[in-house]
């Protein structure tokens, strides 16, 4: 019998701490009760990118520029609303990414190649011009977080 008593006990600790943390929580804010958004709807992306079509590729690409390093006229080029620029465009793909190479090769003058979270984390504090992955890579290293940056214009390319 004492030992179930001795188990008891600690049980009773347990859940005592438990609830004291859970309380401490709560009133911090770390934990509401009220009706509103989770985690997962809170955190969808609130921009949304251009769609543009190009033709001489084949494919879905995602295409990010830095508004604050990029001119104007480049931009309107990727948007297709301007003929190409005489200024040298200077783009990053993965290294991997063999389908943004064929885009890259279409549209830019210069390719630099990187590992994709390298590119992406750059891209993250604005160290980069222009950035070009294919849908598929851009997804799977969720560059869907940069749409949402004040100096970032994000096309989304399909290819006819």
């Amino acid at each position: 019998m004492k030992k179930n008593t001795a188990a008891s006990k600690i049980a009773v600790i347990f859940l005592a701490l438990g609830f004291i943390a859970l309380a401490a929580n709560i009133s911090n804010g770390n934990i509401s009760f009220k009706n509103g958004p989770d985690a997962l709807t809170s955190a969808t992306v609130k921009n949304t990118a251009e769609k543009v079509t190009v033709s001489g590729v084949s494919g879905n690409y995602t295409v990010i520029i830095n508004k604050n390093r990029v001119a104007e006229n480049v931009l309107n080029y990727f948007l297709g609303t301007q003929d190409r620029p005489k200024d040298e465009i200077v783009c990053h793909i993965s290294a991997d990414d063999k389908k943004a190479r064929e885009l890259a090769l279409q549209m830019t003058d210069k390719i630099v190649e990187a590992d994709a979270m390298l590119l992406l984390s750059k891209a993250e504090y604005g160290n980069f011009d222009i950035l070009i992955m294919s849908k598929k890579t851009a997804d799977k290293y969720t560059a869907k977080s940069l749409y949402d940056k004040e100096f970032t214009a994000v096309l989304e390319i399909t290819g006819e």
